[in-house]
């Protein structure tokens, strides 16, 4: 081996330490950083949106997942569910996030199952160090942005035949082969050997990248199992520092048993991919490039991924488990952060009762909060703008946060075990070739048919202008007979109308209530709080007389809308 044979492979040697130390810094650099964002993002909304495609990954979950009654999409959309989710995910794992929206989705009906979650989320509001340290480990597991982990797992048995015969694994033991020959051919021929040896890593890397983009979705799945392997390894090692007494250890009981178990079922899976364990915090990192170059060269991921995908098809469910109950112990955490961030609330009181003190919406910067008492259901009438809608959502976001997060938004919160739907913010369905009405009764007669539903609970709708999207006199006569079956049939509603016959009608079966407003002669203010009794006023004609229409059809509207009060007949 001559000199210049020598000086490459030091200058080679010192090239890969330097990379391993900077990159071990880097990763000690970045845990750092990840404790102190933890630490100062606790109590605060996540600012960051969310995109809808990666909405539609984080959904998969759920979708793989719902059991029993869940929110559907139209109630779902209608209270601006995405948004909310949004904000309250202040959560550093793919599990995380994917079950904190697997849980908003389906509230609980059951006492018990809200009391202990009630608990498990005030252990982590009381006990900030343990938290902190619960998140940083699943944080290793990281963020996988574009597979859906509950998606392919759920396909495993197709995606491992599939990906198996494009990666042909065994065949992929050639690149370690010529990559050592290439190194070879340096210490016997040096010049003939640096001709060699690029070639070599040339072709052994245009092989990784020609294979590796079509068990991608796959390959990512096994590798984000590996890392939750890792933090669960972690976790187990770590029990005493997050769960420090016997109480809390007998109060999160269920899901440390349920990890061990599943991580014990798992270890021929881990001996199998021990190759490919991805354990950097941030890719990006040196450590992490040099990682990826050397998958590129050696095709060490590529090699086992065939038995380790047919190992995880084997342990499915053992993963799936660790999956959710990790994401379901990091979902406690960020609940407890959200609980926080809304700043004043409550536990609420599942009575039979329905009042509120003080209420307001989470998501409105500087709400004003509204209070009621009642001893029925509730019909609310109200201007244009003044407050109806919101209120709707407001009632509805909060049952929603009550039997799903543990909380709600409000002084005091009293209500029932709802299974919670609404009417709301509906349109045309064109792909469906459904009009407005036609898409307005079957919403209507979906919240009519789930009263028939085993599923526990009461139902509680949530109805904003009643069959608007039909004339006048039908509109009417209809929108009572649905609102007084629906109070006959135990189903608690608050109905928004701007029908004020209908305060009439019902005012046996409904409680009136209103949002009014205070009109000057160049404009129109709200105090968006809720009155009781039915609205005595309008504003329609004059929000458009304030935003200039010509007086020629304000002052012949308004003339015309006094005679029909006047004599009841249009002219």
């Amino acid at each position: 081996m001559d000199n210049a044979t020598i000086v490459f492979l030091v200058a080679f040697a010192a090239f890969v330490v330097i990379f391993i130390l900077l990159g071990l810094r880097e990763r000690s650099r970045q845990e750092k950083k990840l404790k102190e964002e933890i630490h100062e993002n606790y109590g605060s909304f996540n600012a960051a949106g969310i995109s809808a495609d990666r909405l539609q990954l984080i959904k998969k979950f759920y979708q793989t997942h719902a059991e029993g009654y869940v929110l559907d999409d139209i109630t779902w959309n209608d209270l601006d569910m995405n948004r909310l989710f949004a904000r309250a995910n202040v959560t550093y794992s793919s599990a995380g996030e994917e079950v904190l929206y697997h849980v908003l989705r389906s509230p609980l009906l059951d006492e018990s199952e809200i009391s202990r979650r009630s608990e498990m989320i005030r252990y982590f509001s009381e006990h900030p160090a343990e938290r902190e340290h619960l998140q940083f480990l699943a944080a290793l597991s990281g963020k996988e942005k574009k597979f859906s982990f509950s998606a392919v797992l759920s396909d495993m048995d197709e995606q491992t035949k599939d990906a198996g015969k494009k990666a042909k694994g065994s065949l992929h033991i050639l690149a370690p082969v010529l990559f050592v020959a290439g190194v070879s051919v340096l210490f016997i021929d040096t010049r003939f050997g640096l001709i060699i040896f690029p070639i070599v890593l040339i072709f052994n890397m245009a092989w990784y990248f020609v294979v590796k983009p079509a068990i991608m979705p796959l390959l990512s799945v096994v590798r984000i199992v590996m890392r939750e392997q890792k933090s669960t390894g972690l976790f187990i090692k770590n029990i005493d520092r997050i769960f420090p007494d016997e109480k809390s250890k007998d109060l999160f009981a269920h899901e440390l048993n349920c990890l061990k178990d599943s991580y014990d079922s798992m270890g021929t899976f881990r001996k199998c991919v021990t190759l490919i364990t991805a354990g950097d915090v941030g890719a990006a990192s040196p450590l992490g490039l040099v990682k990826d170059y050397v998958y590129m060269i050696l095709h060490l991921d590529l090699i086992v991924f065939e038995k380790a995908g047919k190992e995880l098809l084997k342990n499915r469910d053992g993963a799936d488990k660790i999956h959710f109950t990790l994401g379901y112990l990091e979902m406690l955490a960020a609940a407890a952060s959200f609980r926080e961030a809304c700043g004043d609330v409550c536990a609420p009181v599942f009575s039979g009762v329905e009042s509120a003190d003080n209420i307001y919406h989470p998501l409105i910067r500087n709400p004003v909060k509204n209070s009621y008492s009642l001893s029925g259901n509730m019909l609310l009438t109200g201007s244009n703008a003044s407050g109806k809608s919101t209120f709707l959502k407001t009632v509805a976001v909060n049952m929603v946060l009550s039997e799903a997060l543990c909380f709600a938004c409000a002084d005091s919160f009293t209500t029932s075990y709802h299974r919670i739907y609404s009417s709301m913010s509906l349109s045309d369905n064109l792909l469906a070739g459904d009009s407005f009405f036609l898409a307005e009764i079957k919403a209507l007669k979906r919240i009519l048919d789930a009263k028939d539903k085993v599923q526990g609970g009461t139902i509680a709708c949530f109805i904003d202008e009643v069959l608007k999207g039909t004339n006048t006199v039908e509109r009417i006569a209809a929108s009572a007979e649905i609102l007084k079956y629906i109070k006959d049939n135990g189903i608690f509603a608050i109905a928004a109308t701007h029908d004020r016959e209908l305060t009439e009608i019902l005012k046996s079966e409904y409680e009136n209530y209103h949002f009014s407003e205070d009109m000057d002669k160049d404009d129109v203010s709200f105090s968006y709080k809720l009155c009781e009794g039915p609205a005595a006023t309008r504003n329609a004609i004059r929000l458009i007389e304030i935003m200039g229409y010509p007086a020629e059809i304000t002052q012949k509207a308004s003339e015309r809308a006094g005679g029909f009060e006047t004599s009841g007949n249009w002219n």
